[in-house]
């Protein structure tokens, strides 16, 4: 794996065994994990914001 690749699974598998995430719980947010991944993909001139009432993400 890469150093990458490595970082991730090691932050996945913290929030298993730390925060309780389940597969079930990342379903119902689907769209919230590739709106932060596109975030990060496209660096800090793209940003999203994550409406409290469970919309989905739009661009700030």
């Amino acid at each position: 794996m890469t150093r990458g690749t490595d970082l991730i699974t090691a932050e996945r598998h913290r929030h298993i065994t730390e925060e309780g995430y389940t597969a079930e719980r990342d379903r119902g947010r689907a769209g919230q994990l590739a709106a932060a991944g596109a975030s990060y993909a496209f660096g800090q001139g793209y940003a999203m914001q994550f409406p409290t009432d469970g919309g989905p993400p739009v661009p700030r």
